[in-house]
């Protein structure tokens, strides 16, 4: 590890860093490796989770960890932060724990060089292809971010909040990078190496002397020169404070776990009520208001949730996997909230569908973090085109997960159950023909869409592209499904249920099967291939 020892004095006692301090520094602006312009509260609170999966550690908040790491390397390097997830890794690196400390990877060789010990395994999993690499190869390369991501933060390389003055490429500049660091800036006439210089002896006189005075008044001095020679490529500052409420909120990781009990607690009250038969208006009539009430709650949540994503990242939050998952589960919820007078389970079925959907956007490979959009997505078309068919799949989603509560509630029908199962499944069966049409209209005109934005960027309406062609299958297979009632022998609402549900295949195919197996224009999305039987 070839830190930059900028100041050379003996390491006073370590503490954390004064959280009035770290909010200030929270609150001024970095550029990340990919461009963008956030706060620094938003890097730390990435940086933190992506390496032990917390938002804070040990008391202190994920700006306080940050910047202990960038300034008192000599602590950090020492403390078990890292997650790690897999057993073998563990033994591997010779900790009991779930937790390791930089050092327990590490070791000096002849030459006093620093060694990292999984680099040879490193190499072999790299080398693996996707497919075929085993669940302790995943998790080397995974820790193996985690250990560079760490170097770069020892060595100061991940603070660039110093703008470079009249830069063709709005670069900024932590003040360790050859080419810019000496690049004079307009604080005193100083470059960004004296500038960062000039912070850690704040930095260590705060440590030793408990006096954080300077570093607070060199911080403000940089939070005013970047708004005086970057402003116009930085968030405002209602726009920091309100990514600094998302981050801490962190509503979308929450949502999908109230989302699921909820769901879950009134499919099974409402399931309850009519197997049984029970008949007590009153009480049900409270506990269906109750419900709706609280997961209406809920998608007022979520949708503020999606909201404060666009305002911060400046565009439409359905541009990546993640953001595409997070808005189908709203679509779902909406769904079921509009059908919630038709039918008692309607709600509970919503519900359920978008705390699964939300699970699968956290626990995926899918990044949860707000990014730049790529060029082509830069157009009037992504908040037109993706939110409609995307859209659509929130509404084929209740379909099918209604008509697989339909085929439950024949499973448990009995001649004291016949009249409130009939009733129930009937009711059910509606809501799911209507939510299925509404489904089709709007996956319909979103594939009539594309082809109209397909022709402004790659001069062709229609190319047989794999997401295209997918998008063609489910306008056509939908339209099949709700034209089955018209031909003789195959009117049965328990045949309509159970198409219903397999029928969401195409749309799974269409998400997640073209984008981890199959090549084209619309792979902005693709991930790993996760283990699923081709055939």
């Amino acid at each position: 590890l070839m830190s930059v020892n900028l100041v050379d004095a003996q390491d006073p006692a370590y503490t954390p860093v004064p959280k009035v301090h770290a909010d200030a520094v929270g609150r001024i602006c970095v550029q990340d490796v990919n461009g963008r312009i956030k706060p620094v509260q938003t890097l730390a609170t990435e940086v933190l989770r992506k390496i032990s999966k917390k938002d804070t550690y040990d008391g202190q908040s994920a700006t306080q960890v940050f910047l202990g790491m960038t300034f008192r390397p000599d602590h950090w390097q020492d403390v078990p932060v890292i997650w790690v997830r897999n057993e073998e890794l563990r033994k591997k690196i010779g900790i009991s724990g779930k937790y390791a400390a930089f050092t327990d990877f590490t070791s000096t060789g002849k030459n006093g060089d620093l060694l990292i010990k999984l680099e040879s395994d490193q190499a072999i999993a790299f080398q693996t292809p996707e497919s075929r690499r085993n669940a302790y190869q995943k998790e080397v390369l995974k820790t193996y971010d985690k250990l560079n991501l760490l170097i770069q933060i020892f060595n100061k390389q991940t603070l660039k909040i110093f703008p470079i003055q009249g830069d063709v490429n709005n670069a900024w500049s932590s003040g360790t990078e050859p080419d810019l660091a000496q690049i004079t800036t307009a604080i005193d006439s100083l470059s960004a190496l004296q500038l960062l210089v000039a912070y850690e002896v704040t930095m260590r006189k705060g440590w030793q002397e408990n006096d954080w005075a300077g570093a607070d008044n060199l911080i403000a001095q940089v939070n005013s020169y970047q708004r005086e020679i970057a402003n116009s490529i930085m968030p405002s500052a209602v726009a920091v404070e309100v990514e600094i409420s998302y981050n801490n909120q962190r509503a979308l990781n929450k949502l999908y776990r109230y989302y699921f009990l909820f769901g879950m607690l009134v499919l099974l009250i409402e399931i309850f009520f009519i197997v049984l038969s029970v008949r007590r208006e009153k009480a049900h009539k409270i506990f269906r208001i109750s419900a709706t009430v609280c997961i209406g709650v809920l998608a007022i949540w979520h949708a503020y949730a999606l909201g404060g994503r666009w305002y911060i990242s400046g565009h439409a939050p359905w541009s990546n996997g993640y953001e595409a998952l997070t808005f189908i589960a709203f679509m779902s919820v909406l769904a079921g909230l509009i059908f919630s007078k038709g039918s008692r389970l309607t709600v509970g079925a919503s519900a359920l569908l978008g705390g699964i959907l939300l699970m699968t956007a956290h626990h995926s490979n899918y990044d949860p973090n707000i990014s730049n959009l790529v060029p082509v997505l830069k157009s009037i078309w992504l908040n037109i085109h993706v939110a409609v068919i995307t859209g659509s799949y929130g509404f084929l989603g209740l379909g099918a997960i209604l008509g697989f509560i339909t085929m439950m509630l024949h499973m448990f029908r009995s001649k004291r159950n016949v009249k409130s199962i009939d009733l129930s499944t009937l009711e059910l069966t509606y809501i799911t023909e209507m939510t299925i049409t509404i489904g089709l209209i709007m996956a319909a005109i979103g594939t009539f869409l594309g082809g109209v934005w397909a022709n402004e960027s790659w001069g062709r309406y229609w190319g047989w592209d794999a997401k295209e062609t997918w998008a063609l299958v489910i306008v056509l297979w939908y339209a099949i499904l709700l034209h089955l009632r018209f031909i003789p022998g195959m009117k049965s609402k328990f045949l309509f249920s159970v198409l219903a549900m397999w029928s969401y295949w195409t749309v799974l195919m269409t998400f997640f099967g073209v984008n981890y197996y199959l090549s084209g224009l619309h792979s902005y999305a693709k991930g790993d291939a996760p283990p699923f039987p081709m055939w």
